[in-house]
């Protein structure tokens, strides 16, 4: 029995696969939600910051970048401090004392009367719990998206349905 052959023909296949390798259609539209996301995580891990690594130093050094044309925002404290920015936000384990000469540095700057070395080994028995600010700016920034995407949906949708 010999095998049956069904022809098919597809039209404006060519104009679909280039409307879709083109950059123009879906990027801005993308890059207009990851850079809110990406805002959102900034001033949400800034303002999370306040008051930790005296002054607002920390929050001074977080920076947002958008890479790819604006398809990646990466939020992240500056190489400067990004040592005491881990330990802020995740805490120090008991059984570890804190550098003496920044730990007095900060006990002047707040005005504790307390020795030096008491507080490092009040530290080294309890611990430090963690802020958690990155933690709280990437829950903001899934927050924008989550609630962004039907709106880049439409946009996307209404930019695929213009005429060309």
């Amino acid at each position: 029995m010999p095998a049956s052959t069904t022809t098919v023909q597809v039209r404006g296949l060519d104009a679909l696969h280039q409307r879709l390798q083109s950059g123009y259609l879906f990027k801005p539209v993308k890059s207009r939600l990851i850079e809110g996301a990406g805002k959102a995580a900034h001033k949400t891990a800034q303002r999370a910051s306040k008051g930790q690594a005296g002054r607002g130093t920390l929050g001074r050094q977080i920076h947002v970048d958008f890479l790819h044309r604006g398809l990646v925002a990466r939020v992240r404290p500056t190489q400067r401090v990004a040592g005491i920015a881990f330990t802020i936000e995740y805490g120090r384990r008991p059984g570890k004392r804190p550098p003496y000469r920044a730990l007095k540095q900060w006990a002047q700057r707040a005005g504790i009367p307390t020795p030096v070395r008491a507080l490092q080994e009040e530290i080294k028995m309890r611990g430090t719990k963690g802020v958690g600010y990155m933690k709280a700016a990437e829950e903001a920034a899934n927050e924008v998206i989550r609630t962004g995407i039907r709106h880049t949906e439409a946009e996307i949708k209404a930019l695929w349905n213009r005429p060309q």
